[in-house]
């Protein structure tokens, strides 16, 4: 049986090929086979796909290149993919990344670890194409709300520092405006009031 099951096949066209944005997702498997069948798919649904053999040339890719969605093999000689998940979320990255990890297992404990380490989904291999195609696209939703989100932060915090400089500047001219008073000794040419002393005899 291939690595995917075909008892789906969807053919509407992907949110990645159909918006301006192309979708960038990482593949993370020690099989060639499987990496080629969804590295293959993926392309064909639009998105721009990078593939790496193991956990620690998938982090040596991201130490350069930004990725929007990971699918990871949970198994893997070196690294697994649960070990995989954390070094990933220890990354310093502006952009928050869809982490799915592949596996067999199915215990409540290993999901419970999976979500621990911190991804956001799970895949049964072999692998559905409907199911695979759902979690792209609630990975596209999430990632796309964070960006959304980080630019409005961005947005109020470039209002916030405008306010306050505002309000600085103002300080400034009301003290500078104070000093000019009339009779102020601090200012060139005024006039300075002499306290008036009687004269007797």
């Amino acid at each position: 049986m291939s690595p995917i099951e075909r008892r789906s096949s969807p053919r509407a066209p992907s949110r990645a090929a159909s918006t301006d944005r192309r979708w960038r997702v990482l593949v993370v498997d020690d099989s060639m086979a499987q990496r080629r069948v969804l590295g293959g798919l993926l392309k064909r649904w639009g998105y721009d796909v990078t593939e790496a053999g193991s956990a620690i040339e998938a982090l040596d890719l991201l130490a350069w290149a930004e990725v929007d969605i990971v699918i990871s093999d949970w198994i893997m000689p070196g690294m697994s993919g649960v070990e995989f998940c954390r070094a990933f979320r220890a990354l310093d990255r502006r952009s928050y990344g869809y982490f799915v990890l592949l596996t067999s297992k199915s215990a409540k404990d290993d999901v419970a670890l999976g979500l621990d380490s911190g991804a956001d989904d799970f895949l049964t291999k072999p692998v559905n194409s409907g199911e695979l195609r759902a979690r792209l696209v609630a990975g596209e939703r999430i990632v796309g709300m964070q960006a959304e989100l980080h630019e409005k932060n961005d947005l109020l915090t470039g209002a916030f520092l405008d306010i306050l400089r505002d309000t600085f500047a103002n300080f400034e001219l009301r003290g500078a405006l104070a000093t000019q008073r009339p009779g102020s000794p601090n200012v060139p040419g005024a006039t300075i009031n002499q306290p008036t002393i009687a004269s007797y005899g």
